[in-house]
């Protein structure tokens, strides 16, 4: 198990789970936001399945979304000049997905690169 501390959730990791409770003030209009994609953009005729995949899916939510749970993601080691990269920096931007593309918070899940917003 890992404790991670930012600056709006707390994140667990634990086994290939990651636990994300909200601090005070931020915390769960980011865990709602993460919630927002997770749900709405796969059903939606705007979005395609392509954008589902760039961030990672929220698997439950917990106390009005004050705590979610996602999979764990496997480290990306590659760097900010491969093509897996710069595709998933492209399309976060291109549909203006608020996710921050540092390279501890984006990973591997389900064979696509997608970005988790916790540090692994």
């Amino acid at each position: 198990m890992k404790l991670k501390k930012g600056y709006s959730r707390i994140v667990l990791l634990i086994g290939n789970y990651a636990i994300k409770i909200a601090k005070p003030k931020y915390g769960r209009r980011c865990n709602i936001g993460e919630l927002h994609y997770s749900q709405l953009f796969p059903n939606s005729e705007l979005f395609n399945k392509h954008l589902y995949t760039m961030i990672c899916p929220v698997l439950f939510s917990f106390f009005n979304c004050w705590v979610i749970v996602m999979p764990r993601c496997k480290e990306y080691t590659g760097g900010y000049e491969t093509d897996a990269f710069n595709t998933l920096s492209d399309n976060i931007r291109r549909h203006r997905i608020p996710a921050e593309l540092l390279m501890q918070n984006i990973g591997w899940w389900n064979n696509k690169l997608v970005c988790f917003d916790y540090y692994q």
